[in-house]
């Protein structure tokens, strides 16, 4: 271990459940929450507490990542449901343009069978 990673402990707040890291010289001090306020004792946390802490965060780090993929799958949607809209938007007016001028030939040429 590094001096630095000895040098820390994690607690936790028993009003809040927040975790907390600190410096050692803290551990078995009573300190103030930084979310709640309340004074608590710092006593260390078990590591297997710290393992499920990790594994929680790292979960919820994988479905942020997965939010922010699925938001720029979102986007990228959206740009090609617009784009799709424009082209059926030129297709109709392309479709109504060549249905005039059908009518047109097929008027032309009804008046010079008759």
């Amino acid at each position: 271990m590094s001096s630095t990673q000895q040098a820390l402990f994690w607690t936790k707040c028993l009003f809040c459940i927040t975790y907390i890291e600190y410096p050692w010289i803290h551990k078995n001090c009573e300190l103030c929450c930084p979310t709640c306020g309340k004074l608590f004792n710092a006593e260390e946390c078990q590591d297997d507490v710290l393992i499920q802490m990790t594994e929680q965060e790292e979960k919820l780090a994988k479905l942020e990542q997965k939010l922010t993929e699925n938001d720029e799958e979102i986007l990228r949607l959206k740009d090609h449901s617009q784009k799709l809209l424009v082209k059926v938007k030129k297709f109709k007016e392309r479709k109504k343009k060549l249905e005039e001028e059908k009518e047109c030939v097929e008027k032309k040429f009804n008046d010079i069978l008759s």
